[in-house]
């Protein structure tokens, strides 16, 4: 592995394989057009991303990578009765994948994590006790592939390798070693919004003993919509889905809604500012479980166009 540094600057298996071999064909299609045409495939390329990329920039988009940093406060409250504070923090930095694949190396997780089961009467009340400490953290690679345009819907696909580290303090840590492929698209028409359909599969590849096995589906799906393009005001609902295949039928489904507003936008070199809300509740009735029955997150994210670029061969 080479690194060099520039200036200036359900699923997912199915949706995985999907996306490797649309660039595989797409490479493939470029050697036999010869010369002229691998340069038309760039030309159009470059122009599907720059079109896709328009617009104020809030930070949400999977397909858009720059330095990012972004503090949030997050509170959970589950349907049986345990609450969780999280105080988490969001690192981006703009990576060339094998030297040829645009993307991120990501960060993300709490330096503080508070888990009270005080209310929790379904476990031993040995348990129900209240812990603080340092959470888990996320390491996740992602990378779009050839994009490409139907009609008026410019496609691009990505790759998104996460590992979920077992970093955090004794009582906190989840104490699991959580490997997560993922792939998807991100579909735009205009810079006033994108859809974003992302799909994961989580499995464990190292835990300590006691802990459970770990196989589940994770969808993400959101759609972003700039609401006020003159002040900046976007609206963004999320939709989550966990399809849990160790626990049988403990499914769960969350929707949250963000609300932000562009402070500052970014332009050229300069450093943008988002101020964002997002209230969310758990769809379902198990009462009884782990999964989430209310959530609000507030933060904010700070980005900036001329990071170095990190080029990983």
């Amino acid at each position: 592995m080479v690194i060099n540094y520039k200036g200036n600057y359900g699923f997912p298996n199915t949706v995985i394989s999907l996306i490797l071999l649309m660039a595989t064909a797409g490479s493939a299609q470029a050697q036999q057009q010869g010369p002229e045409g691998q340069q038309d495939d760039v030309v159009r390329a470059v122009a599907v991303i720059k079109e896709s990329d328009a617009g104020v920039k809030t930070g949400n988009k999977p397909s858009t990578f720059n330095f990012r940093m972004n503090p949030y406060y997050r509170y959970d409250e589950l349907k049986n009765g345990a609450t969780i504070d999280n105080w988490n923090l969001f690192v981006m930095t703009p990576v060339k994948w094998f030297g040829k694949f645009d993307g991120a190396l990501v960060l993300e997780g709490p330096l503080s994590q508070s888990i009270d089961l005080t209310d929790v009467t379904t476990i031993p009340p040995a348990a129900r006790t209240e812990k603080t400490g340092f959470g888990d953290w996320v390491l996740r690679a992602p990378m779009i592939f050839k994009p490409f345009r139907t009609g008026s819907l410019n496609w691009i696909p990505l790759y998104i390798q996460e590992f979920t580290v077992p970093t955090g303090s004794e009582g906190v840590s989840a104490e699991t070693f959580i490997v997560s492929p993922g792939g998807g698209f991100v579909i735009s028409s205009n810079p006033r919004w994108f859809l974003a359909l992302v799909q994961f599969y989580d499995f464990d590849a190292g835990k300590s003993t006691g802990q459970p096995d770990i196989s589940r589906a994770r969808l993400r799906y959101f759609l972003q919509y700039m609401v006020s393009p003159k002040y900046r005001i976007y609206v963004m609902p999320e939709f989550q889905a966990i399809f849990d295949f160790e626990t049988g039928g403990k499914d769960s489904f969350w929707i949250a809604p963000e609300i932000g507003w562009v402070i500052n936008p970014v332009k050229g070199d300069q450093g943008g500012f988002v101020l964002y809300a997002k209230p969310g509740w758990g769809l379902g009735a198990d009462t009884d479980s782990f999964q989430r029955d209310f959530t609000f997150e507030i933060g904010v994210r700070w980005m900036w166009n001329g990071f170095p670029l990190v080029n990983v061969r």
